[in-house]
């Protein structure tokens, strides 16, 4: 794939995105926000699976799944640390 065209893919994924907000600004409710956002990950920008995590109490809780997870909604939880460890662990360099 050429850098042209690369890019054209790019552009054309950024639309999409962009063509996401307004439904997702409209939601009724934080369960259909969570809902658009796996739907527009999963079918613009490719991702074979998606969850929204929502930090309750020192913990993240899935609260949607895509259907193509391998796991279902509910049922993994990890500590705010944790998460953070685990990120801060791959990204920064000593």
């Amino acid at each position: 794939m050429g850098n042209n065209e690369a890019r054209t893919r790019a552009d054309e994924r950024i639309t999409r995105l962009h063509d996401a907000v307004p439904g997702m600004q409209s939601a009724s409710s934080e369960t259909a926000i969570y809902e658009a956002i796996v739907e527009t990950v999963v079918s613009t920008l490719g991702f074979d699976a998606c969850a929204v995590s929502v930090p309750d109490n020192g913990v993240f809780d899935e609260r949607v799944v895509s259907e193509s997870a391998p796991f279902d909604e509910g049922t993994r939880s990890f500590r705010v640390d944790e998460v953070l460890s685990a990120h801060l662990s791959r990204t920064v360099r000593v």
